[in-house]
């Protein structure tokens, strides 16, 4: 939450949902997919910014309904 609070806009301290925003379950870290081609641009976006980031998985093709975790 003091990440965010200066980027916060409102009087919303009352809001009912307020701590949703807040909760580890729903704001953690972005999971995206990234074109193998442009993974190198990204790191350098990434690491010029100095944003952490993780490679977590390669998609490819297979066959319908299988999933293969190394």
């Amino acid at each position: 939450r003091e990440f965010v609070q200066d980027y916060l806009i409102g009087n919303f301290e009352q809001h009912p949902k307020l701590k949703l925003l807040f909760d580890p379950q729903t704001s953690g870290g972005i999971l995206m997919a990234v074109p193998k081609e442009s993974l190198g641009e990204l790191e350098i976006s990434m690491k010029n910014r100095n944003l952490n980031y993780w490679i977590v998985g390669t998609l490819i093709k297979s066959t319908h309904g299988s999933i293969k975790i190394k």
